[in-house]
């Protein structure tokens, strides 16, 4: 009895030896993710939380999730890339809007340079210690040195490879913008995105997709300090959810529709910095649809058809 008590406790202090050391290694990795370069005049900053969605489909496929969801597309092995804890795609000032740009740590260099030549045709050269490239119809291109590679979307075709080199180069919004990375830190979700103005996150949880958004300031809206949330029910399938105060003339003071007239005072006047609406869970009815036929004597007779419907619980 002894040796047994004795071994069960050496198992119980491996055990917990291998889930600590589990928990520091998923720790390094979201601190490691943090030192990526980032350039300083990041305006949106979208964070991907690799970590969570990899514990989202083990929970969802098991552990071999990865097999389940890659399908037969092989062409996502030796890619030479390490994904970190968090993913950082962001816009900067200097470029428009819709240009993305994103920077991901490089283990393996001719693994990589092979399948961004194999998976997006593009063809890294030498350029001033950098190898860079672009693809034929100049939406994306690419800049890696021997520890990162950085890569940028842009529907308008922009040049923007002298922005991946000063990326790689080492300028980093840690140090010029920490303000935004706070505001990440705080958010405990798969998806978050900041601004200046505005947080907003998505969250999967339970086969359901929860989108939420804070702004600092809103035209001809007011936001309050502390806003109202309603918790959803796990049943429902959608629901959205406000809580503002417009100002006076967000609205007219009378809307007509057909005949009928209605008047905002009226419905304002209620309106206590809150509004909701969810849709619930799907419904099965049956209903009865009756048709009209003749007999074989002519006569008019009636038919009913029960069909199967489905409707939502609001």
């Amino acid at each position: 009895k002894k040796k047994m008590k004795k071994k069960l406790i050496i198992t119980a202090a491996l055990l917990l030896l291998l889930l600590f050391i589990f928990f520091s290694f998923l720790q390094y990795r979201q601190y490691s993710s943090y030192k990526i370069p980032i350039h300083s005049n990041a305006q949106t900053l979208i964070r991907i939380n690799t970590d969570k969605f990899i514990k989202s489909f083990i929970q969802e496929y098991g552990i071999n999730f990865s097999k389940k969801i890659s399908g037969k597309d092989d062409s996502l092995k030796n890619t030479g890339i390490y994904f970190p804890g968090n993913l950082f795609v962001y816009n900067i000032s200097s470029r428009f809007p819709s240009t993305f740009f994103c920077t991901l740590p490089v283990y393996d260099l001719d693994d990589f340079t092979g399948f961004i030549k194999k998976r997006f045709k593009i063809q890294l050269t030498q350029t001033d210690g950098f190898r860079t490239g672009i693809n034929s119809d100049s939406s994306i291109s690419i800049a890696c040195n021997d520890k990162y590679f950085s890569i940028a979307y842009s529907p308008k075709k922009e040049p923007v490879l002298d922005v991946l080199i000063e990326i790689l180069s080492g300028t980093n919004i840690l140090a010029s913008n920490k303000s935004l990375v706070d505001k990440l830190n705080k958010q405990n979700t798969h998806i978050a995105a900041v601004n200046n103005q505005w947080i907003a996150t998505m969250n999967f949880s339970d086969k359901s997709i929860l989108l939420q958004a804070n702004f600092d300031s809103f035209n001809k809206v007011n936001i309050p300090e502390k806003c109202k949330q309603r918790i959803p029910d796990k049943k429902s399938i959608a629901s959205l959810s406000l809580s503002a105060f417009p100002l006076a003339d967000l609205f007219k003071k009378q809307y007509n529709i057909k005949e009928y007239s209605i008047e905002t005072d009226s419905i304002l006047q209620y309106f206590n910095g809150y509004a909701g609406i969810e849709m619930g869970s799907i419904i099965n009815q049956k209903d009865t649809i009756t048709t009209y036929e003749y007999d074989d004597n002519f006569e008019k007779v009636e038919k009913q058809t029960i069909i199967d419907a489905t409707a939502f619980d609001a």
